[in-house]
């Protein structure tokens, strides 16, 4: 689902609210998350799953064809753990056949 589905979706739960007033909240949130990782926070949502990041030292790189050798910077690693309800969310909805009657 894109952030703009989303969006739309709670629009339609939620009717009486504003759709710019919804999309400001979720921006809101998204934004919340976002800076929280880039200050090298966790972010945990209760009943859905946790945000971190992780630091992924300097590494050496080969070239397999010429054997010439590289360096790569380290860099963060985004990492998402869902809880256990979540993901078998996720697994039927990815294995779950189209219905066209929908």
């Amino acid at each position: 689902m894109k952030k703009s589905e989303l969006i739309d979706q709670l629009a339609k739960d939620y009717p009486h609210l504003y759709h710019r007033d919804i999309e400001k909240v979720v921006d809101v949130f998204y934004n919340s998350i976002s800076q929280a990782l880039a200050n090298g926070q966790r972010v945990e949502l209760r009943g859905f799953g946790a945000f971190s990041t992780k630091e992924r030292g300097p590494r050496i790189g080969r070239n397999p064809k010429t054997v010439r050798e590289w360096r790569y910077q380290g860099k963060n690693q985004y990492i998402t753990s869902l809880v256990k309800n979540s993901r078998n969310v996720s697994i039927v909805a990815v294995n779950s056949p189209i219905n066209e009657e929908w």
